[in-house]
């Protein structure tokens, strides 16, 4: 039970009960009823436990939030101070941080108050009625160089006091015209957005909205070609955006899309070219670990399409150095595949090696489709740069990468070509290899 011992006793009390199963914040009215001592809960809130509970009441937020939706839920929701009947103004203050104008309701009722210990009610006396003039302040400092600072708000209600019915030795207060806890679902729903940055929310669907944009990260690379000998792939490099979600339901949602702008050499009076796209997504199955070595290993199958299209030359046979140029195509066929990754991290380094396999195409049946398959590993280090504000954090991203990738088509008879190399091309494979960097968010 909250309160100095030392302190006024009060008809009033605040509990807060903090329990594996719930988390319970209550205001209890304390009465006497033939001699005994009885409490009347009068408004009670409960948010879902977690091991944050106690550190989400400490923001300014959730706790003007909860203030209001208890005392909105009580037979008074503030007390005011008559000086004179005559008066035409009262006002409210609210101070929150990173919020708008709590909702106040637009009109209230001003009233006495009285409570019957024999039928348990209470008895207000209506003395005035207040019409809210609120209006909207900016919380945006004048100096875009400075902290914002506590976001205070003023309330104000043009008044109306019937004389004949105000009495000054009397206690007045004010609640919504609406009656009591008729602003609850507008309180309630600012409040269940609140909670949801400690993924707290009451109502599952913005819970599990928030827990999923909560955590994750997103990123781009580029990659510069490291290998040497074919003039063509010596020359493709690798453009890579990913992302992934590391909270809520689907947590561990992982996109990438790799892909190669098109390269193209002349060789010749035949133009040979090489570009590639591959979009897949992934789902990261990951075990976190508590060793000098290893922090977390992940397995990720991955599902998304691929699209290829090459122009190759197969060296003829006439000896004099010529080509014949075959074509290889895939056109937005099934790719499905598996990574295999390892992570060690630290306070501002996280390295990650993995390897994968890949492959598309394999269910093509006519004679001349292509398919193509990949074993691919890498070294990923991420080294942190800055925070931007207090939601992301940038990193540098460094890292190598190798891919052995195999161009297929399903057999086909080409006497052009057989005429020309003495050979029909069912197949070529390319070594591929990559130095970058990038930059990651983090969140």
């Amino acid at each position: 039970i909250a309160g100095d011992k030392n302190a006024p006793k009060s008809n009033w009390i605040l509990k807060v009960s903090d329990k594996p199963k719930s988390f319970n914040l209550g205001i209890f009215h304390v009465s006497k009823k033939g001699g005994k001592v009885k409490l009347q809960v009068e408004n009670r809130i409960e948010i879902p436990p977690s091991e944050k509970s106690m550190q989400a009441l400490a923001d300014s937020d959730i706790a003007n939030l909860i203030a209001l939706s208890l005392s909105d839920g009580l037979p008074f929701a503030f007390p005011i101070t008559i000086t004179d009947p005559a008066m035409k103004q009262i006002k409210v203050v609210d101070k929150i941080k990173r919020s708008h104008p709590l909702p106040r309701g637009s009109t209230l009722t001003i009233f006495s108050l009285m409570y019957d210990e024999n039928n348990d009610v209470w008895i207000p006396n209506v003395v005035g009625i207040g019409k809210n003039k609120t209006t909207k302040k900016s919380k945006k400092p004048k100096d875009p160089r400075e902290k914002p600072k506590s976001f205070k708000q003023v309330h104000k209600w043009k008044t109306t006091i019937i004389a004949s019915k105000y009495q000054p030795q009397r206690d007045y207060f004010a609640h919504a015209t609406k009656g009591r806890a008729k602003n609850s679902k507008a309180i309630n729903n600012a409040l269940d957005y609140t909670l949801s940055r400690y993924g707290l929310s009451r109502n599952p669907l913005i819970a599990a909205l928030f827990d999923t944009l909560a955590s994750g990260y997103g990123g781009v690379r580029y990659g510069f070609p490291v290998v040497t000998g074919d003039p063509l792939i010596s020359q493709a490099t690798m453009v890579g955006v990913f992302t992934e979600i590391r909270g809520g339901p689907i947590e561990g949602l992982r996109w990438y899309w790799d892909f190669s702008p098109k390269t193209s050499v002349m060789s010749g009076d035949k133009e040979l070219y090489f570009e590639w796209s591959r979009p897949t997504f992934g789902w990261s199955i990951g075990f976190d670990f508590e060793t000098a070595i290893i922090s977390r290993f992940d397995i990720v199958p991955k599902a998304g399409w691929m699209n290829l299209d090459a122009n190759v030359g197969i060296e003829s046979s006439a000896g004099d150095g010529s080509i014949v140029t075959e074509n290889f195509v895939i056109d937005k066929e099934l790719a499905i595949g598996l990574e295999i990754g390892i992570e060690k991290q630290t306070n501002w380094f996280l390295l990650r090696l993995w390897g994968a396999a890949d492959g598309a195409g394999f269910f093509n049946q006519l004679a001349g489709e292509g398919a193509v398959s990949s074993l691919r590993g890498g070294i990923d280090s991420y080294f942190d740069l800055f925070d931007i504000g207090k939601t992301f954090e940038a990193s540098l991203l460094l890292f190598t990468s190798g891919e052995q990738i195999a161009l297929s088509r399903k057999p086909q008879e080409d006497p052009e070509l057989a005429a020309q190399t003495g050979i029909n091309v069912d197949g070529i494979s390319y070594t591929l290899g990559f130095v970058g960097m990038g930059v990651t968010l983090t969140w």
